[in-house]
């Protein structure tokens, strides 16, 4: 399994860190780590912190500009630096493309401060997905505690009643959204995904900014509208908080 963030340069201090989560997480699970690098100014500061984690950790990372032409080609994109939310889709499939393990998770700089994942819930994610055809994606809830809402319903029971799905899952909540904060997959499955299906798809799903444009998120929306499967929510205490989080 490879531990994968985005690093820009707003983020990458925090990153590159040695209290950061990404490298104190202790889950026996992860065997690499890789930060994907996008829109870096700074290389200077960067490298030097890169060169001084590297005598710490063991970990890879690659860079946007360098195989956004590559990603282009192999999933079929056809955009560029001026096309649209090009920041909020290149920088993902560039992470696919370039993830050695056969798992993929997935997780934003803004959703380590206050998180807690552990190998029972990877073990039950990859089993989840490779055994049930209804399952795209696997993530963990957004809030602690299996907070429940006003109305009952904890955030991943009420996403799936919205959308009237039944609950036949003993592990997982099933939802027809998806968000790039946190996501695990397997590579073979990120990479056989056709992203170009007809964005329309997306509608009344996805309510992403609009400067996003046919982002990650939104490709990812519309492929499972598409099949008629779900981004799995697991049932169990794992949880991320991110940092603008409105529960």
């Amino acid at each position: 399994m490879t531990l994968n963030t985005i690093v820009y340069e707003s983020n990458f201090r925090e990153i590159l860190n040695k209290d950061s989560w990404f490298f104190n997480n202790n889950l026996k699970s992860i065997t690499h780590r890789l930060l994907t690098c996008n829109n870096i100014t700074n290389l200077n500061e960067f490298n030097d912190l890169v060169d001084k984690m590297k005598l710490l950790y063991k970990f890879d990372l690659v860079h946007v500009s360098d195989f956004k032409d590559k990603a282009n080609e192999f999933f079929k994109l056809n955009i560029d630096e001026n096309t649209k939310g090009y920041l909020y889709t290149m920088p993902y499939f560039v992470s696919i493309l370039n993830v050695k393990t056969s798992h993929i998770l997935n997780i934003a700089s803004d959703c380590m401060d206050d998180i807690k994942v552990d190998d029972t819930f990877i073990s039950e994610a990859i089993s989840e997905l490779e055994t049930n055809p209804k399952c795209a994606s696997v993530m963990v809830a957004w809030t602690k505690d299996n907070y429940v809402m006003k109305n009952g319903l904890k955030v991943a029971e009420y996403e799936q009643s919205e959308y009237q799905i039944p609950d036949d899952n003993p592990k997982f909540n099933y939802s027809k959204g998806f968000t790039d904060q946190f996501f695990l997959n397997s590579i073979y499955n990120l990479k056989k995904i056709n992203y170009n299906v007809d964005s329309n798809y997306a509608s009344g799903i996805y309510n992403g900014p609009t400067y996003g444009g046919n982002s990650f998120e939104k490709r990812m929306v519309a492929h499972q509208a598409y099949n008629k499967t779900y981004n799995c929510t697991s049932k169990g205490d794992c949880y991320y908080i991110h940092d603008n989080n409105y529960y």
